[in-house]
């Protein structure tokens, strides 16, 4: 079992709930997704050059 009581888990699940935590994705990751567009780390290396 992942939490010491039904405290702990509901302290947890209060967080996840407020958002205190989130579930990030890279930096690189958000701006593309924004742009629509693909990133340099999908380039054929010879368009890099």
């Amino acid at each position: 079992m992942p939490f010491c009581s039904e405290r702990c888990q509901l302290l947890d699940l209060g967080a996840w709930a407020s958002e205190e935590y989130v579930i990030s994705t890279p930096a690189s990751t958000q701006a593309t997704h924004r742009q629509g567009g693909a990133s340099a780390e999908d380039a054929p290396m010879d368009e890099l050059e």
